[in-house]
């Protein structure tokens, strides 16, 4: 894909293109601005989605699946990564 692709083809956008990458990289990061959160990147969403599966009980498996990751063993890396960052993160970060 190129960077000019469209992330979602829409005959109905102008010039029949649909969404662009930029385009929707800044909308995300405004929407992120205005609902007081710090900027951050679209990753962010992968993250969010692969944790709400497994606080829902999803195994590691199912997430690996999800995430189309090459092995159980990348994934497990990727989460155990993750718990550090959240380990990390919790001590700057206000509860709510």
């Amino acid at each position: 894909m190129s960077p000019g692709d469209s992330l979602w083809p829409s005959p109905a956008a102008r010039g029949g293109g649909g969404l662009r990458s930029a385009t929707f990289y800044g909308r995300f990061r405004r929407y992120l601005e205005k609902a007081g959160l710090p900027p951050s990147g679209l990753y962010v969403l992968r993250h969010s989605a692969d944790k709400l599966r497994r606080d829902a009980g999803e195994g590691i498996e199912g997430v690996s699946r999800f995430l189309d990751h090459s092995s159980l063993a990348v994934t497990g890396s990727y989460l155990r990564r993750q718990k550090v960052k959240k380990t990390r993160a919790g001590a700057r970060w206000p509860k709510r």
